[in-house]
């Protein structure tokens, strides 16, 4: 793997819609996001069909479950790119704020290779300071699940 670039970005506030559920931790070995997560996109995109195709940004946004190995999922779009239909989907509005992104650069079979290296070896020595708040995964115009070439970004408050 090559090191991946990181940049600080600001992501704006913004209310999103979407469908949650929980995981186990990627850090676990018995981590089961490969399973759930996918599967989350895969309902949203059931159930909001060429809006969520449409859309040009799409979150997946993390928080812990206090006193456990999992956390919370929200696969979601912006409201605004729901054409409001919020029927059968959690809203959520997220906070904006200043995140450190690292890039993923390729397949998402070997996204979690690149976010354990972010979570367990990029940030300890970056000297960073995490906020509380919300950890995201950002699909924007240059993610394209059938290119070698697709960028998602993995995002930590700081």
């Amino acid at each position: 793997m090559s090191t991946p670039n990181v940049s600080t970005i600001e992501v704006p506030a913004t209310t999103v819609v979407g469908v949650s559920g929980q995981f186990i931790s990627g850090h676990e070995p018995n981590s089961d996001a490969g399973e759930v997560i996918p599967a989350l996109w895969a309902r949203l995109a059931e159930s909001h069909g060429h809006a969520f195709h449409d859309a040009h940004w799409s979150v997946g946004v993390m928080s812990d479950v206090e006193g456990s190995s999992k956390m919370n999922y929200l696969a979601a779009i912006r409201l605004e790119d729901s054409e409001h239909n919020t029927q059968g989907l959690e809203t959520l509005e997220l906070p904006g704020g200043t995140y450190l992104a690292c890039e993923h650069v390729g397949p998402l079979s070997t996204f979690r290779q690149t976010a354990v290296w972010f979570y367990s070896e990029y940030l300890p020595s970056s000297g960073a300071r995490l906020r509380e708040g919300y950890h995201l995964e950002i699909y924007d115009d240059r993610f394209d699940p059938e290119s070698k070439d697709s960028i998602v970004l993995i995002c930590a408050p700081v």
